[in-house]
């Protein structure tokens, strides 16, 4: 009897250290998450060095997932959690056992839940591993609920899975989401053209933006590009600059002296990289609106690798400083200082001075009627390097991939939100596509579904 009650006691201490164990590998992954989630646009970062974050994050979610059943408390105690990290940990966890039950749990969980939370599920399930996709996009595809179609949409576009739009219940109800839009761009769904076509013709504008790349993603140039050069509209720049010949230039050049500047303009004249921007684009460093958007484009033609060190103060702790004090005279007349509290952080040049004198130093390097990518000449090759490179914003790398696929009809499977590990396989992937594509298309020239475009 002693011995029994020593053995029972025992494995009372192991399951409690077990359970102990695993709500710890929960806490961890959950924290991680959020962490990973929070730097993908920290300028301060590189995209490599996420990597060291995502690593950590799926040893825990692995250890949760090879102790299948006896981890599940834990799991469903995570996934019902109100913390988007530990519901995005545990979801992912379930879906790498690659079983029915587990699965379903993940699944029904778009059901309720606050929006971060469910977005959250949404996000583990585009990373499922790809021997559990055809699962969960079954059970997908069976749920009724709306995030569920969501949650469709965003694994098909994300993994280039086949999407139709009688795959999906109540289809009707989603055709003018982003998500469906977006999805449509990078999957071969009958119908796509036609849906996108709709939504470019009577969406709000932030849906004409999707469906318009999505529509030259799929090669359908004319209707996009004569849209986006009779409406005067954020969309319509970007499109002009991810697929817009030699005379998209001019066009952009005078929206852009009009009133109606805008980030999206600056952008699109860095993608289409006609030296005839950079005057322009230097003199509206001084507003504050568009100046990181001007310095990004500046850069994007230039490669000039202009940085300069701000002082940023701290959001929620900096010292508020009301008129009465900033207006205070010490005793020698000079006004009283106040110190801030804040970080110095190295970012892209936004003094004209600055960007004039390089301009002025080096104009002579770059030939005009051609364009030009981070100092060289526009090619395939210049486009993985923005991919590549730990210098580039994520949306320059998001747009570089666009580029490749909307200018030379060069796609393989690649997101800015993928895990590091999966970044740098389809990186390998485009590799050789590039080396052909360098052999067929000139330099500096303007092409569209890999055929050069003409004045």
């Amino acid at each position: 009897m002693v011995i029994d009650g020593a053995r029972s006691t025992l494995v009372q201490q192991v399951a409690g250290f077990r359970e102990a164990l695993h709500a710890e590998h929960l806490e961890e992954a959950g924290f991680l998450c959020e962490q990973r989630h929070s730097l993908l646009d920290d300028a301060e970062l590189s995209w490599i060095e996420i990597g060291a974050f995502e690593r950590r994050m799926l040893r825990h979610t692995d250890a949760l997932a090879l102790e299948g059943a006896s981890a599940s408390a834990a799991l469903n105690a995570g996934l019902q959690a109100d913390d988007a990290g530990e519901a995005y940990a545990a979801a992912l966890a379930m879906l790498c056992m690659n079983d029915d039950e587990s699965s379903a749990r993940v699944v029904e969980r778009l059901g309720t839940g606050s929006e971060q939370v469910i977005g959250a599920v949404i996000e583990a399930i585009v990373a499922t591993p790809r021997e559990a996709i055809a699962l969960v996009r079954r059970l997908l595809l069976e749920s009724s609920a709306p995030a569920a179609r969501t949650a469709a949409c965003r694994l098909a576009g994300f993994r280039r899975l086949p999407l139709e739009l009688d795959d999906l219940p109540l289809a009707e109800a989603v055709v003018e989401s982003e998500v469906m839009l977006w999805a449509l761009g990078r999957t071969s769904a009958r119908d796509a053209q036609g849906v996108l076509s709709d939504a470019l013709r009577d969406s709000a504008p932030a849906l004409r933006r999707t469906a318009s790349i999505a529509l030259l993603r799929l090669g359908v140039y004319d209707s996009v590009i004569k849209t986006a050069m009779r409406v005067a509209e954020p969309w319509a720049d970007m499109a002009l600059g991810l697929a817009g010949g030699p005379d998209a230039t001019s066009l952009l050049l005078e929206r852009y002296a009009g009133e109606r500047r805008t980030a999206d303009t600056a952008i699109a004249l860095g993608l289409l990289g006609d030296i005839r921007a950079v005057g322009p684009l230097i003199a509206s460093l001084v507003e504050q609106p568009v100046a990181a958007d001007a310095a990004i484009a500046l850069e994007l033609i230039t490669g000039a690798g202009l940085y300069e060190e701000v002082f940023v103060p701290d959001d929620d702790e900096a010292e508020r400083i009301d008129d009465e004090r900033q207006d205070e005279i010490d005793a020698s007349g000079k006004v009283a200082l106040v110190a801030q509290t804040g970080v110095s952080r190295r970012q892209l040049a936004i003094t004209p001075e600055l960007w004039f004198a390089w301009w002025k130093a080096n104009h002579g390097r770059f030939a005009s009627r051609i364009r030009f990518r981070n100092g060289q000449p526009y090619s395939p090759a210049r486009l993985l390097a923005s991919l590549r490179s730990e210098k580039s914003p994520r949306v320059v790398r998001a747009l570089a991939y666009e580029e490749l696929v909307i200018r030379y009809h060069a796609d393989v499977e690649f997101e800015t939100e993928m895990f590091v590990a999966e970044q740098e396989r389809a990186l390998s992937a485009y590799a050789p596509l590039i080396d052909r594509l360098e052999s067929e298309c000139a330099p500096g020239r303007w092409y569209f579904a890999g055929h050069e475009l003409r004045t």
